[in-house]
């Protein structure tokens, strides 16, 4: 009996001790996963200016981007990198890179960019902004995909305008000059004006002007100009003349012709002569044109007067451009009369031609 005691009590010890052991190795087994349960790290993760603070078992951002279902790209913009370990209290933002367009004046950018603001945006791309440039939306305007930014560059120009400014004329009587005649004694110029005022354009266009300088830089040059005041006194008598077509003759004035003078045409004033046929040596009845010399027919220059041009001379009355001198020269004619008499009467003078055709 003592022998069964004995073993009993050994069998005993041996269950007990064993029943310690299985025990002890659960409780283990609870502390060890309970220690992995809070062995999790909480993080902060931004997507897209979204914030939430996860806990997470994972080793990597990579993984962890992937235990909450955020999928990324090449182009996003992922801080930390994605092979990065993961650490307690660590901070992961995600920028998903979006389409967006970019337009200043004829140039347009179709781009993808991960920033938040129209202003982050052109940054990131390299679009610079000058302080006055015009942005829309504004620089601090959040960004979609599909987002259309416009630029207008705003510049301001210094322009000068330059215009000319004319001349006055001056007349002066000078009593030594036939009255009538007129003759340019200093050449007009004329000056010059500027006006300096800063422009600015939205792109090329003007939208608002600042007046600044105005001033000459070249004053006008006024024109002088002599008229005659000297009157033509007709003569009474002269001993001699020579006359335009032929031999030298005295000369009286004649009767004034009673026509009426005309009321259109180009006037001149000449200095006119006077012959008639067979009046002296070399003077006949036969004109340059062929037409037969008689009252009427008058002698010119072509250069001035064109042959067969009608005329009308003060004093004298019609006439016809038909006959040529060697005398005459420029502005001056030679009237043929029918009598040497009534060419001595003439005599030579000053008058008014009408050019009539």
């Amino acid at each position: 009996m003592m022998h069964l005691d004995l073993r009993f009590r050994q069998l005993a010890r041996v269950f007990w001790a064993r029943r310690i052991a299985l025990t002890m190795s659960a409780i283990l087994f609870v502390l060890a996963a309970t220690a992995i349960v809070l062995s999790g790290n909480y993080v902060t993760l931004e997507v897209d200016g979204r914030t939430a603070t996860v806990k997470t078992h994972a080793t990597t951002v990579g993984d962890l981007l992937k235990e909450n279902g955020v999928v990324i790209s090449a182009l996003d913009d992922v801080v930390p990198r994605p092979a990065t370990q993961v650490s307690e209290g660590m901070s992961v933002s995600v920028r998903k890179a979006i389409p967006i367009r970019v337009t200043s004046g004829t140039l347009t950018v179709a781009t993808v960019a991960t920033g938040s603001t129209v202003g982050e945006v052109l940054k990131e791309i390299g679009f610079s902004i000058g302080q006055a440039d015009k942005v829309t939306p504004a620089k601090n305007g959040l960004v979609k995909p599909g987002t259309e930014v416009k630029v207008v560059r705003v510049s301001r120009k210094l322009e000068i305008a330059r215009s000319k400014v004319p001349y006055d004329s001056k007349t002066e009587n000078d009593p030594t000059m036939d009255e009538g005649d007129r003759r340019v004694v200093s050449q007009g110029r004329e000056g010059e004006f500027i006006r300096i005022a800063k422009v600015t354009y939205e792109g090329d266009i003007p939208v608002g002007e600042e007046k600044g300088t105005e001033r000459m830089v070249k004053p006008p040059v006024t024109e002088v100009v002599k008229v005659g005041t000297k009157r033509k006194v007709a003569r009474l008598y002269r001993p001699v003349t020579t006359a335009s077509r032929g031999a030298a003759r005295t000369t009286e004035p004649p009767a004034q012709a009673s026509v009426p003078a005309p009321s259109g045409g180009r006037v001149l004033t000449v200095i006119a002569t006077a012959y008639a046929p067979f009046g002296g040596p070399g003077i006949d009845d036969v004109t340059a044109t062929g037409a037969k010399a008689q009252y009427g027919i008058v002698a010119v220059d072509p250069s001035v007067i064109r042959l067969g041009t009608r005329l009308y001379i003060e004093g004298y009355g019609y006439g016809v451009a038909a006959d040529t001198g060697g005398a005459i020269r420029g502005n001056r004619i030679d009237l043929c009369f029918d009598t040497v008499g009534e060419a001595i009467r003439w005599g030579r003078r000053a008058v008014n031609v009408t050019i009539l055709n």
